[in-house]
């Protein structure tokens, strides 16, 4: 593994738990959520009945058996992201370092390898735990309409009205066949900010490519997000096509427009049409907060015409 790539698989792995994670008052946590009226619960669940667990039945008539606890509620939830895995849905959940260690413990001491959602006293879905990690909690297995519902359900703030923006913007709004793209990305409207990793995927265009050449955090910039805050970790994986940078101590505010960092893409000598830029969904693209908890931010692609 390459020197940088080992940096970002570092920063990576503060955001696992671990099992110091674990070492806390187990007595404390292990005491139920207490819930609203209309509040969205999040149960562990197993398909065996000697799990312990009580038997409820699915809309579709399947029988799962539900934990009488709350491994987490909405109210604990900051944000959801979905995509597609598969022929189902999957589910990125936001949670508060609190919540993710009572997950990650309860799934532990029960063996469980799923989560009910609940409403109303009804179970609403059953997924599949993925991972849990310090603040996202993967759930998989869900379909379009599941994880739709479980989105309108969960009154929090989802990542397409954050207020934060990202922004890809190109360097060369139009490059020849043959020629070289760079874009760089852009944040703002953030508070506190840390740690951030982002990776690009190239859509769209009507014949050819765009081939990921290099990438780079370009700390010299005089619009980098954390310039003047301290010491400084950056680093690109070449092989996976993500960057990131964290701050040794404190956050950094960006009300207005910085710079995260770019890449530079090789155009095919057979391209043609306008290619979309933008940032790639799912768990390979956070930030994180000086209080170590993921930010929700919406994005803005680039558009690359190929004359």
């Amino acid at each position: 593994m390459k020197k940088n790539q080992w940096i970002v698989a570092a920063v990576l792995s503060g955001a696992m738990l671990t099992p110091a994670a674990f070492a806390r008052d187990r007595t404390e946590r292990a005491s139920n959520v207490g819930t609203k009226v209309g509040t969205v619960v999040f149960r562990l669940a197993s398909q065996t009945a000697d799990s312990g667990f009580e038997a409820q039945t699915l809309p579709n008539g399947r029988t799962v058996y539900v934990s009488a606890q709350d491994a987490f509620t909405s109210a604990e939830v900051g944000s959801i992201a979905t995509t597609r895995s598969g022929d189902g849905q999957q589910m990125s959940i936001t949670l508060e370092p609190g919540a993710s260690e009572r997950l990650a413990m309860r799934t532990t001491e029960s063996g469980a390898d799923s989560v009910a959602i609940i409403r109303g006293g009804r179970v609403v879905a059953v997924g599949s735990i993925a991972s849990i990690g310090v603040n996202i909690t993967t759930i998989t297995g869900l379909t379009a309409a599941e994880a739709a519902r479980i989105q309108r359900l969960v009154a929090t703030r989802n990542l397409a009205d954050a207020s934060t923006v990202v922004t890809v913007v190109p360097q060369q709004a139009v490059v020849s066949p043959g020629g070289m793209v760079t874009v760089d990305v852009y944040i703002s409207n953030v508070q506190s900010l840390r740690t951030y990793q982002f990776a690009l995927s190239v859509t769209n265009g009507d014949t050819g490519s765009l081939t990921r050449d290099h990438g780079v955090v370009d700390l010299a910039n005089a619009d980098f997000v954390f310039d003047g805050r301290g010491q400084v970790i950056q680093a690109v994986d070449e092989v996976n096509g993500r960057f990131g940078a964290v701050l040794f101590q404190g956050g950094a505010d960006a009300p207005t427009r910085k710079y995260l960092g770019s890449y530079t893409y090789q155009v095919s000598p057979d391209a043609s049409g306008t290619f979309t830029i933008s940032v790639t969904p799912g768990t390979i693209s956070f930030l994180i907060s000086e209080a170590g908890v993921q930010m929700p931010y919406r994005t803005l692609p680039a558009k690359v015409t190929i004359n």
